[in-house]
């Protein structure tokens, strides 16, 4: 009898540390000491690859060289890339550029499709290190997946306190927010290092003959016509208010003036 009101008072005691535990772990803030090892520190590298190139392509194929690239990047079964931007200005030289996020296998593909049409004057690589936004947010994901273990076992012991529950079903839905939310986040940082950015820019430094602007004056001849045309009758149109305004009172002022001569 009296060793089974031992056993008794042990298991009691048992029972009141694994409770006091249970608290204390949702007292203290869980560190990465809490956490287990994480593979992404054990040597992978997580880096953001950014290549950009300055390509000089003679000015009038500048535009069927942009094209081509927009049209290989629609292409996703061979680049697997995606169309960021592109732009084509044409001023007094035309000039293009185009920015797109390609698969590494896709990446010289996509440069040697725009400089077969002119010659690369410039070429550069930088590399970001995501490994500390990556890592940070495996390990907060690990984090709010075990709360939300709990989370789900302190719900199936609150079924016969309505308060209590009411409380456990409004933080298990906030945890899953963050969840989804972080799940999200985490994924856009691996296809920054999975998948690589290409920035080209296509200007023409080509030297032109003395004879270009004049046949260039002479292309645009009548659109300065129109132009100019145009801004002489707004012209107009911002004179006659005033003439109204200015005629009466000249003609005021010249009356007065002989008068009292």
């Amino acid at each position: 009898m009296s060793r089974s009101f031992l056993l008794t008072f042990m298991f009691g005691i048992f029972l009141t540390g694994c409770a006091d535990g249970i608290d204390a772990r949702y007292a203290a803030p869980l560190t990465r000491a809490d956490l287990p090892a994480d593979s992404a520190e054990g040597g992978r590298q997580f880096l953001e690859r950014l290549h950009s190139a300055t390509i000089d392509v003679p000015e009038e194929h500048i535009e069927p060289a942009l094209g081509a690239a927009v049209a290989a990047c629609n292409d996703d079964r061979k680049l697997q890339c995606t169309l960021l931007d592109s732009e084509l200005t044409k001023a007094e030289n035309t000039t293009a550029s185009i920015r797109a996020r390609l698969s590494p296998t896709g990446v010289e593909p996509f440069i040697a499709i725009v400089a077969r049409h002119g010659t690369i004057e410039s070429r550069s690589t930088h590399a970001n290190d995501l490994a500390k936004p990556i890592v940070d947010a495996e390990q907060r994901l690990r984090m709010l997946e075990s709360y939300m273990g709990d989370l789900l076992r302190l719900r199936e012991q609150s079924r016969t306190n309505v308060d209590a529950l009411i409380k456990v079903a409004s933080e298990i839905a906030q945890t899953q927010s963050s969840i989804e939310s972080l799940k999200g986040e985490h994924a856009q940082l691996l296809k920054r290092v999975e998948f690589q950015v290409v920035a080209l820019q296509l200007y023409s430094h080509r030297a032109q003959s003395f004879t270009t602007p004049i046949a260039r004056a002479f292309r645009e001849f009548g659109r300065d016509l129109v132009s100019g045309v145009a801004q002489a009758i707004s012209g107009v149109a911002y004179l006659v208010p005033w003439l109204i305004i200015l005629v009466p009172l000249a003609l005021l002022f010249r009356y007065l003036w002989r008068r009292f001569r």
